[in-house]
C-alpha cells in the first residue's frame, strides 16, 4: 500500500442483492470492536485458542499463554503447563469423551479431555517422542489423528485413540523430491499435505497396516509458507482451506482450496505486503461477522477478506494493539467469535462482539477511515465542488464524520469539516475547486456506521 491508494480501513465492504429487482448494492459497514472477555494470564501474549464445545459445560474457551512454555486455561482456570509453546488446538471425540488436542513448538503433543486433566502423549512411537520434528497442527479424520513432520511424513494415531501410536503408521510424501513439511489440513474427505514447494491430497483407503492414507492424484506445485515463531499460515473455513502459499515463479500470496481446486484470492497489494513483511512472519485467522466470513491476513498491515463477496479491505488497531492474531468461533448457541492478541500483553481473551457490538478495541477507540482514489469525472478541467454528501444510515446518537480532501496528489489535506450522521442528511457545501480530488472520511466515535455512497454535486469549468 502507498499513500496514494484507495483504502477502506476498519470497514467491511458487503454486497447486498435485492431478490425482487435482482440489483446489487454495495455498503461499507464499520467493523465491530473486540472487547475483553476474560483475563487468563495477565502480562502475557496468547499463543493458541480453541472453543471446547464437548466440554459438558456449554461453550468453553480453552487458551494458551506463555512465552516459553504455555499454560493451558479452561476459561480462567489454569490446567497446567505444557513444554514449548502451543501452536494450536483442535477438538476431537473418538470414544464419547471429547478432548482438546494441542500441538507444541517442541514437537510434543498434549490433550485435555472433558472432566479430565491436561496430559502429554507419551507413546514412544508418537513422532515427537521418536526424535521427529513435528510441524503444523493435528488434523482428525475417520477416527485417526494425523500430524506431519518436517520432512513431510504424515503420521497417524491408532484408530479411535489419541494416546496410542504405532511406529510404522505413516506415509511418505512424493518420493525423489525434497518435501520440507509445513503442515496438514482437512478438505472434504481428504487430508491436504503442505510442503514448502508443493501440496498433495491423501484419502483414507482403509489399509490394514501402516497408514490408512493413499495419495490422490499428482502433487500441485504450490507450497505453503512455514510460519516463524507461533504464526499460523493454514486455516479452514468449513471444507475450504486458506493458506499463505508460494508459487514456483516466486513470491507469496493467499490461496484457497475449494473442491480440490487451488486458486489465488489475494491481489497485488497483499502480495506486495507479504514480500515487504516477509511471508513467514505473516499469520492468518478467520471468523464470522454479521453473516460474512472474514479472513484476516496480518502482515505488518492487516488485510481483511470478505469471502462471500470476494472483497479485500483493511483492519487497523487502536492504541491497545492487534487483538485478532488468532480467532475461534463457536458452532453452537449464538456462534460467538473469540480472539487472542499478537502484541498486547494484557493476557486477555477477546470477543468479537456482533450481537451487541461496541466500536472500541478493549475499551479503546479506533479510527475508521475511507480514502478515495483521485476523482476527476474523466476530465482534467477544473470543477467547482458545490456539495459533498454521505449517503448512509441515520444513527441514534452523535456519529461524527470528519471530511477533508487533497487536491495535490495526496501531498496535503485541508482542515477537516464535520458532519453528524444523527441528522437526516449529512453533507458539506462550498467545497472549493480542483481538477482532481481525493477525499478522506474519518470516524472514531463508539457508534455504528453504514455507508452506501459518496454523492458529489459539481460544476465543470471551461479550463
Amino acid at each position: 500500500l502507498t499513500a496514494k491508494d484507495q483504502r477502506f480501513v476498519n470497514y467491511i465492504p458487503v454486497k447486498i442483492k435485492n431478490p425482487l429487482t435482482d440489483k446489487e448494492a454495495f455498503f461499507l459497514i464499520k467493523r465491530p470492536g473486540f472487547k475483553a472477555n476474560s483475563t487468563p494470564q495477565a502480562g502475557s501474549i496468547g499463543t493458541a485458542l480453541g472453543i471446547f464445545e464437548g466440554s459438558g459445560t456449554g461453550v468453553t474457551i480453552i487458551s494458551a499463554f506463555g512465552a516459553t512454555n504455555s499454560t493451558i486455561y479452561d476459561v480462567t482456570t489454569g490446567k497446567g503447563d505444557i513444554t514449548g509453546r502451543a501452536r494450536g488446538m483442535i477438538e476431537v471425540d473418538f470414544t464419547g469423551t471429547a478432548s482438546m488436542v494441542i500441538a507444541s513448538t517442541d514437537s510434543t503433543g498434549w490433550f485435555y479431555p472433558a472432566g479430565g486433566s491436561l496430559t502429554e502423549i507419551t507413546d514412544v512411537d508418537y513422532p515427537g517422542k521418536a526424535s521427529r520434528t513435528t510441524v503444523g497442527l493435528f488434523v482428525a479424520m475417520d477416527g485417526f489423528l494425523f500430524i506431519m513432520d518436517s520432512t513431510g511424513r504424515i503420521y497417524n494415531s491408532d484408530l479411535n485413540s489419541i494416546t496410542a501410536w504405532t511406529s510404522t503408521s505413516f506415509i511418505e510424501p512424493t518420493s525423489n523430491h525434497p518435501f520440507n513439511g509445513v503442515g496438514l489440513a482437512k478438505h472434504h474427505n481428504s487430508i491436504v499435505a503442505f510442503g514448502k514447494s508443493k501440496l498433495e491430497f491423501f484419502v483414507n483407503v482403509g489399509n490394514a497396516d501402516g497408514s490408512p492414507l493413499q495419495r490422490k492424484d499428482t502433487p500441485i506445485q504450490i507450497g505453503a509458507v512455514l510460519p516463524a515463531s507461533h504464526g499460523v499460515t493454514i486455516v479452514n473455513d468449513m471444507d475450504d482451506v486458506y493458506f499463505i502459499g508460494t508459487h514456483p515463479t516466486g513470491g507469496a500470496g493467499v490461496y484457497r482450496i475449494r473442491n480440490f481446486q487451488v486458486s489465488k484470492v489475494s491481489t497485488a497489494e497483499q502480495d506486495a505486503q507479504l514480500e515487504v513483511f516477509e511471508a513467514q512472519n505473516a499469520t492468518l485467522s478467520i471468523g464470522k461477522c454479521w453473516g460474512r466470513t472474514i479472513l484476516i491476513l496480518q502482515a505488518g498491515a492487516t488485510f481483511s477478506f470478505n469471502i462471500e463477496d470476494n472483497i479485500w479491505s483493511e483492519f487497523e488497531a487502536g492504541s491497545g494493539g492487534i487483538l485478532w492474531k488468532m480467532m475461534s468461533g463457536a458452532t453452537t448457541g449464538d456462534g460467538r467469535v473469540f480472539s487472542l492478541s499478537s502484541t498486547a500483553t494484557a493476557g486477555k481473551v477477546y470477543e468479537w462482539e456482533t450481537d451487541t457490538p461496541v466500536y472500541q478495541d478493549d475499551a479503546t477507540a479506533y479510527t475508521a477511515t475511507i480514502i478515495t482514489g483521485k476523482i476527476d469525472f474523466d476530465t482534467n478541467l477544473y470543477k467547482r465542488f458545490d456539495k459533498i454528501e454521505l449517503v448512509g444510515d441515520v444513527q441514534a446518537s452523535t456519529t461524527t464524520m470528519a471530511i477533508n480532501w487533497s487536491d495535490d496528489d495526496y501531498a496535503t489535506f485541508n482542515t477537516a469539516r464535520n458532519v453528524d450522521m444523527v441528522n437526516q442528511r449529512f453533507y458539506l457545501t462550498t467545497c472549493g475547486m480542483a481538477r482532481r480530488r481525493a477525499i478522506q472520511i474519518v470516524n472514531s466515535t463508539n457508534t455504528p456506521v453504514r455507508l452506501e455512497a459518496l454523492e458529489i454535486t459539481y460544476t465543470e469549468c471551461l479550463h
